[in-house]
């Protein structure tokens, strides 16, 4: 049975760049990959191809990620929230437009996880407040 974490990363990698993304990322580390960089590293191909996928793409990607911390698998919830979407604000911050065009992207539970995880300070996020931060 495969775990529902590979799940999301089939759903997340029907769109040609975030394949070519995971594909490159797994080049780099092989089959043993840490699963939170592999979900880093297709948070971070988001942001620098933001752009380049079509309307409905970005409503999948967004979608697929808004399902992910809304599953009760905490695994899943984890490698969503402390990879994806902490290394899709950390890519995407400095540039004001862009975040808020991602932002509008962001479903509830994607948006408020970031809300906890930035007032807590993002850097060295203990589990204690991630673990709070994903109950949301």
């Amino acid at each position: 049975m495969m775990d529902i974490w590979q799940d999301f990363i089939v759903r997340l990698t029907k769109i040609d760049l975030l394949r070519l993304a995971r594909d490159e990322v797994i080049e780099d580390w092989g089959n043993n990959i840490p699963v939170t960089l592999l979900f880093a590293s297709l948070g971070k191909k988001i942001v620098e191809h933001f752009d380049e996928f079509s309307t409905v793409e970005r409503l999948d990607i967004f979608n697929v990620v808004e399902n992910g911390m809304k599953t009760s698998d905490d695994a899943l919830k984890a490698f969503m929230a402390t990879g994806l979407l902490e290394a899709l604000f950390s890519r995407a911050s400095s540039e004001a437009f862009l975040w808020e065009r991602i932002d509008e992207q962001l479903g509830e539970r994607s948006r408020n996880y970031l809300v906890a995880w930035r007032e807590s300070g993002s850097s060295g996020s203990s589990l204690a407040m991630t673990h709070n931060a994903l109950k949301i």
